[in-house]
């Protein structure tokens, strides 16, 4: 695994503990979250392009929707991007 890295990710230092900023070492640069949002869909759709995938799945170890209670995303996986992207401002 030494020859792998990481796709490039979000940082917000209000979302993240405050003691993780000099760690963040291999993000998305900018603030404009709906910018974000589009380039890590580039992301996984280059990833499933380039290795001929039908599908990909993204594993992480935090929730990313603080409102997952209000929007009942941690429920299911298909209401998963819905309510990513009605959160995002775009």
């Amino acid at each position: 695994m030494e020859k792998l890295k990481p796709r490039r990710s979000i940082y917000y230092p209000d979302f993240i503990a405050a003691n993780q900023s000099d760690r963040a070492d291999n993000v998305i640069p900018g603030s404009d979250k709906w910018a974000h949002v589009q380039h890590i869909r580039d992301d996984i759709r280059d990833f499933k392009n380039k290795h001929n995938l039908d599908k990909v799945t993204q594993m992480q170890k935090l929730p990313f929707c603080r409102k997952s209670r209000e929007c009942g995303c941690f429920l299911s996986e298909r209401k998963l991007g819905k309510c990513l992207l009605g959160f995002v401002p775009k």
